[in-house]
C-alpha cells in the first residue's frame, strides 16, 4: 500500500508539473487571469462552509477506521482506497490555491488512512528468506474467476508445482475434470456443492486427519498433514456467501467469532485459506485476525495484479491465505490467468526459527 501511495503522489506531481508547463506557455494576459482566479478560489467559499467540508472530510475518514457495526457501513468500507486518493487530490489542489485549512486536513486524513490500510496487510517490508527445509507451498485457487479452459488453468497451476492445492467454489461438475490431478496429488479431500460453498484440498502429502465442521450451515474443511520431514501442519479451508442483508451481516460476525474459538483451540501451525467476502481493512476481519493471532500473506491491495490495468490501485481483494505466528511466509505470488485476471494465491510457509 505504501509503495502505491508514493507512486500516486509522484504521478500527481508529474501531472501538476505538466499543467504548470502549459500555463507558462500561454500568453501573459491569459496567464495572469488564470493565476488571479486560482489565488481567489478559496476566498469565494465562506469560512463556515469550508469548515463544514473539513469536518465532513475528517468524519468520513474516521468512519473508515472506526466503522459503526451496520450493513451500510460494511458496503461503504469497500471505498476506503478511493476516499484516501480523493483526499490526496484535494490536498494537492489546496496546496496550489493556498488553502491551508483544506491542505492540512486532507493530508492528515490521507496519511492516517494510508497507515491504516497498510496495516491491514502483511506489514513486512520484505518476506523472510527460505532457510528451512521444513516448508510447504500452497496454492489457493478459484476456477470460477477465469474464462480460461480448465485444462489451461491446470497447466498454470502445474507450473508453480505447489505441495497443496486448495480449490474453492467446487461444484459437482468439476470433479470429473479434476481426475487428471490424481497423478500429481494422490491425497484428495473434496466437498462439492451446487452453491459457492464447495471446496477441496489436493495434496502431495498424506493426511493424518480429515474432517470438517459446520458453522451456521457453512462447511469448513479441517485437515492435518505432514511434510517430507514429518513436520505437522493444520490446513483450514473456509469461504462465505456475499453479505447482502442485515441478517447475513450479523451472522458473519457470529461466524467469525465461532471460527476464532475453533482456531484458538487448535494446532499451532495453522494455515487458513479463506474468502469471507470482506475487504482486508474491514473491522470484522481485523478483529478476527487480532483474536486468532493469524497474519495475512498479502502485502498490498493490488499485489501481483497486471500493470496494464490502470485501475488496479482500486483493487479490493476478498481472498487471503492466513498463517499462525509459529510460521513465516517466505514467498508469495498472485497467479494470473491469460487475461491478467486473478486466478489464485500462491505462498510458501516455513516454521519460524526461534532466536
Amino acid at each position: 500500500m505504501v509503495f502505491h501511495f508514493i507512486q500516486a503522489c509522484f504521478m500527481m506531481a508529474i501531472l501538476l508539473l505538466n499543467v504548470q508547463v502549459v500555463i507558462c506557455n500561454l500568453n501573459f494576459a491569459f496567464k495572469s487571469i488564470i493565476l488571479i482566479f486560482i489565488k481567489n478560489i478559496n476566498f469565494s467559499i465562506p469560512d463556515k462552509i469550508q469548515w463544514i467540508f473539513i469536518v465532513i472530510i475528517l468524519a468520513v475518514s474516521i468512519m473508515f477506521i472506526f466503522p459503526p457495526s451496520f450493513l451500510l457501513m460494511y458496503k461503504f468500507s469497500d471505498y476506503a482506497i478511493h476516499w484516501m486518493l480523493l483526499c490526496l487530490l484535494i490536498g494537492i489542489v489546496s496546496l496550489f490555491i493556498g488553502n491551508e485549512k483544506f491542505l492540512y486536513s486532507c493530508f492528515i486524513s490521507t496519511g492516517i488512512l494510508a497507515f491504516f490500510l497498510m496495516n491491514s496487510f502483511n506489514t513486512d517490508l520484505r518476506l523472510t528468506k527460505l532457510n528451512n527445509p521444513a516448508s510447504i507451498s500452497l496454492l489457493f485457487v478459484n476456477l470460477t474467476f477465469t474464462n480460461d479452459a480448465i485444462d489451461h488453468s491446470l497447466q498454470s497451476i502445474y507450473s508453480l508445482d505447489p505441495d497443496i492445492l486448495v480449490l474453492e467454489e467446487l461444484s459437482p461438475d468439476n470433479i470429473e475434470k479434476l481426475q487428471s490431478t490424481r497423478s500429481r496429488y494422490p491425497y484428495q479431500t473434496m466437498l462439492p456443492r451446487i452453491d459457492p460453498l464447495g471446496k477441496a484440498v489436493l495434496s502431495k502429502f498424506p493426511f493424518y486427519e480429515e474432517s470438517s465442521f459446520g458453522i451456521f450451515g457453512n462447511p469448513i474443511l479441517n485437515l492435518g498433514l505432514k511434510n517430507q520431514l514429518n513436520d505437522s501442519f493444520k490446513i483450514l479451508v473456509s469461504n462465505s456467501l456475499p453479505i447482502e442483508t442485515s441478517n447475513s451481516f450479523s451472522k458473519m460476525n457470529q461466524f467469525l467469532d465461532s471460527l476464532c474459538s475453533k482456531i484458538k483451540k487448535d494446532f499451532p501451525n495453522v494455515i487458513l485459506t479463506a474468502n469471507f467476502n470482506l475487504v482486508p481493512w474491514s473491522r470484522e476481519l481485523r478483529n478476527f485476525r487480532i483474536k486468532t493471532g493469524l497474519m495475512a500473506s498479502r502485502r498490498d491491495n493490488n499485489e501481483g495484479i497486471s500493470n496494464a490495468k490502470t485501475l488496479s490501485i482500486f483493487n479490493t481483494p476478498n481472498n487471503e491465505i492466513f498463517y499462525s505466528r509459529s510460521l513465516e511466509c517466505s514467498y508469495f505470488k498472485v497467479l494470473l490467468d491469460s487475461e491478467g485476471n486473478e486466478l489464485g494465491l500462491y505462498g510458501r510457509y516455513q516454521k519460524r526459527v526461534p532466536f
